[in-house]
């Protein structure tokens, strides 16, 4: 439904805006991205915060973050522990694969770090600049999201670094099919042959 009231700044909401927002929360840190599940019902929230201790990245765990407010979103830390925790390093982003949101991205002051369940309470993060990628600030994860038929680069992520360009990780690149031979032929099976194949007569 729409609501009638004002904004906190006094100012009136709009009631043919089909648009709506609400407050998720608020932090002392400052925000430094927002990623969402392609399905739209997950966020992650990353912060600047580069103390050992502090928070990095948070979670929701509610089944359909769409539905919530300050009240019931239930943004959970997910810095992980130990020795497979992200570094003691701000996280300027955060990316959730396209087809698989429990994997996921981060792009921190010493390059990319992965976590291949985010969902779990304590995600076990690992580096993923795969010894070619410099320690360096990456600022931006994006992923083509495209499907393989409209596009050559679905599933392909890029990352952008400080002062050392864009990189791309292609371990998650769905194949480009341009056409496949279609093959006519006899098929005999027990002195039974069928002709077209495939047919649905």
């Amino acid at each position: 439904t729409f609501s009638t009231t004002n904004a906190p700044d006094g100012t009136k909401n709009n009631p043919r805006c089909p648009y709506r927002t609400a407050l998720l929360g608020t932090y002392t840190t400052n925000i430094t991205g927002i990623s969402v599940t392609n399905d739209d019902k997950a966020i992650a929230v990353t912060f600047d915060d580069a103390t050992a201790t502090g928070t990095k990245i948070l979670y929701s765990t509610v089944a359909d973050v769409r539905k919530c407010n300050f009240t019931n979103v239930a943004l959970s830390p997910r810095n992980g522990a130990g020795t497979t925790a992200l570094p003691a390093s701000k996280v300027y982003c955060s990316l959730m694969e396209m087809s698989d949101n429990k994997k996921v991205f981060v792009g921190t002051d010493f390059g990319v770090y992965y976590t291949s369940d985010i969902t779990a309470t304590t995600p076990v993060w690992s580096d993923a600049n795969n010894g070619q990628l410099p320690v360096l600030q990456v600022f931006d994860l994006k992923q083509q999201v495209m499907r393989t038929w409209d596009c050559y680069n679905s599933g392909l992520i890029y990352a952008a670094t400080n002062g050392r360009g864009i990189w791309v990780n292609k371990n998650f690149m769905n194949t480009y099919y341009v056409s496949v031979a279609e093959q006519e032929g006899l098929v005999r099976d027990n002195n039974l042959s069928l002709y077209p194949n495939p047919t649905n007569g």
